[in-house]
């Protein structure tokens, strides 16, 4: 017999919530009694009966603005990537928008990538009736030899605490981008690394110093005597090496390198 909250159910209290996406009175009731469950009749007229006021509850239910306001914050409190990132909560009963305080922008390479078509044998036939003619087939991967992309992200302090973002949500999310592909890897991408992981913070909540002035200082640039990079050592990367950024022009602006790229060099601070 499944449990309540397997079926769509949550229970705070004497309450009993219903979170699934049934509206209809045989969608409630194709949930509370389940097929192959040997109930007493009496007991399916009664769960019947109640798949029907859930029904007729489910139409005449119209949320109003304090409603959507207790979903998105209930959203949030238990869902991290709807508090960390947001949520468009439009399905079902429409409960409106929950915007994250963390956006992330489009990784870019900074130079152009060459995909590779590679073709591979594989002895997998991927239909029975073949294996009768042939033993192996062609196959095809994409690859690319070489590239070093670069992404900007932004954490909007007031957001957050309108989502309830607590210090643990922003750890585990360092945590998560400093080891973003070790436990992802595959045949195609097998060697993506993160290289670089720095964080600007602000001693006021409003900032201190524009976002793209700060992501200025830390230049990745290829060296002058390779032609088509095909690997880390071949960029050059300048950038503060951390702490306070007063040096730079920004004294209430701190640098962290949660993952310091390997031969960093120092960025003069007349360069900044």
């Amino acid at each position: 017999m499944s449990s309540l909250s397997e079926k769509g159910f949550s229970r705070e209290g004497d309450t009993l919530y219903f979170t699934g996406e049934a509206k209809k009175e045989e969608e409630f009731s194709a949930i509370l009694v389940d097929e192959g469950e040997s109930l007493p009749d009496p007991l399916k007229e009664n769960l019947k009966k109640i798949a029907k006021e859930l029904a007729k509850a489910a139409r005449n239910k119209k949320l109003t603005d304090e409603d959507r306001k207790k979903v998105r914050e209930k959203l949030a409190e238990r869902f991290f990537d709807v508090r960390m990132f947001g949520a468009v909560l439009s399905t079902g009963l429409n409960a409106g928008q929950v915007r994250g305080p963390v956006q992330l922008t489009f990784a870019r390479s900074l130079d152009p990538v060459a995909p590779l078509d590679v073709r591979i044998t594989r002895v997998a036939i991927t239909r029975e009736e073949d294996r009768a003619r042939k033993e192996t087939e062609m196959g095809r991967k994409p690859v690319v030899p070489y590239g070093l992309y670069r992404a900007h992200g932004f954490f909007n302090p007031f957001l957050g605490k309108e989502t309830g973002v607590r210090r643990e949500d922003l750890e585990a999310l360092w945590n998560a981008m400093s080891e973003l592909f070790e436990l992802d890897r595959s045949a195609a991408r097998g060697e993506m690394v993160v290289r670089g992981l720095a964080v600007f913070s602000h001693e006021d909540p409003k900032g201190n110093a524009p976002a793209h002035r700060l992501f200025d200082l830390i230049k990745v640039e290829r060296r002058q005597d390779v032609r088509t990079p095909r690997s880390f050592s071949d960029y050059r990367v300048m950038a503060p090496m951390g702490g306070s950024l007063e040096a730079y022009g920004f004294p209430k602006v701190h640098l962290t390198w949660l993952v310091r790229p390997e031969g960093m060099e120092e960025l003069p601070s007349d360069v900044g």
